[in-house]
């Protein structure tokens, strides 16, 4: 009977300390859904470059947990298996964690941040887009520290050009930042990976997305800052922009794709990198940038796609790679700005430039090393270009 008592008061405090540390906005937890959860709790210090991921047959059942950490409280219902955030009237942040068998909407209008910090949290989808982001004036799902996090998007294949279909395991409208000290593992087995119509920021997480078509899709813009990032795409691009237009509302230049800092490998069937306007690479102040790309059949993964284009960095006006350690082994040409011969989306002519002015570059490749319709201005004295065919 001693024991008995001991184990009850030990798991009421268990229980305690858990309400504590995620009831907010004098709000308690949702715990009256009963999908399933897992609180992983890992580190997030593991190998960026490992890609095992868990069987969602595996995941242990429990029910969610939900807390506003800040701002407007109740602004969520569950719909049978779908969650939604709705209706803030302030900025605000909510903490989810254990395993969830639907999808999330984010529709919190246009006037106000929001912020879900994954603590430990799954979730598994097969009928929709996992995660939708359909408003809110600026969307972060952050992955906290010490955490482990998977996203499955366990549908068939759907039509990326529809875009009733929301062809991503997260899919936004608006402008999204996917950060953290913790890891998210993204799982698309037939669509894109993670896919906003307008500006996407990855920061400081550990990162992890294998999917079937592209791994990281910005239409407007993709900026990844000092994180560690493993993206596979199967029969896609591992980033990818779309835009080149100048915007109406801030008057800043779209296209762009930027990496600052972080380890970061890249495996893709077609490009490493396909940028619908500039590709700027370079350290950042907290952290070098160590960037390896392999292409087509020099990836492992690539799966068996009749590819258009297979080349490691690939931007529509110019490249530019400042500082950091960059290593490309494409089935086509390594660095490649060309001009298909129109005008960008702003109006321009693209100047096709590739200048590489620090840092270590490694390119081997089937194509060209470099290939510039504009002009190639190398003055780093460490760049090492082995041009091959089998």
């Amino acid at each position: 009977m001693a024991k008995k008592m001991i184990r009850f008061f030990a798991a009421a405090i268990i229980f305690s300390v858990l309400l504590l540390a995620f009831s907010g906005c004098n709000q308690p937890i949702d715990n009256t859904n009963p999908k399933n959860s897992d609180k992983n709790g890992a580190s997030s210090t593991q190998d960026p470059n490992d890609t095992s991921i868990p069987d969602p047959d595996d995941i242990v059942k429990e029910p969610v947990l939900i807390s506003c950490l800040a701002g407007t409280p109740n602004c969520y219902k569950f719909d049978g298996t779908t969650l939604t955030f709705t209706s803030v009237s302030a900025d605000s942040i909510y903490a989810i964690f254990g395993t969830f068998e639907g999808n999330i909407v984010i529709d919190t209008g246009d006037n106000y941040k929001f912020e879900l910090e994954m603590h430990g949290f799954t979730l598994i989808c097969d009928y929709t887009s996992p995660i939708t982001v359909l408003s809110g004036d600026e969307v972060d799902l952050k992955a906290k520290k010490d955490y482990d996090n998977f996203i499955y998007d366990n549908r068939e294949a759907v039509d990326g050009a529809d875009q009733t279909q929301k062809a991503a395991a997260i899919y936004s409208e608006v402008d999204l930042e996917i950060s953290g000290k913790g890891k998210l593992v993204v799982n698309s087995k037939n669509n894109n990976g993670i896919h906003t119509k307008d500006d996407l920021q990855v920061k400081n997480i550990t990162l992890r997305v294998i999917c079937m078509d592209n791994a990281l899709r910005g239409n407007d813009s993709v900026e990844i800052t000092n994180a560690y990032t493993t993206l596979i795409a199967f029969k896609g691009d591992c980033v990818k922009t779309t835009n080149s237009h100048i915007s109406a509302k801030t008057g800043n230049q779209k296209g762009t794709v930027y990496i600052a800092g972080g380890t970061h490998r890249f495996s893709s069937a077609c490009d490493g990198i396909d940028s619908s306007f500039d590709v700027v690479i370079e350290n950042s102040t907290e952290s070098a940038t160590v960037l390896d790309i392999f292409t087509n059949k020099y990836s492992e993964f690539s799966g068996d796609v009749a590819f258009t284009s297979a080349k490691g960095i690939k931007a529509a006006n110019s490249v530019t790679i400042r500082s950091g350690r960059i290593s490309i082994m494409s089935y086509d040409d390594g660095i490649s700005a060309k001009n298909d011969g129109g005008l960008l989306e702003n109006g321009n002519s693209p100047r096709c430039d590739v200048t590489i002015s620090g840092g270590t570059v490694t390119i081997k490749t089937n194509g060209k090393g470099i290939d510039a319709d504009g002009t190639v201005n190398v003055t780093s004295n460490n760049v090492t270009i082995d041009e091959f065919c089998e």
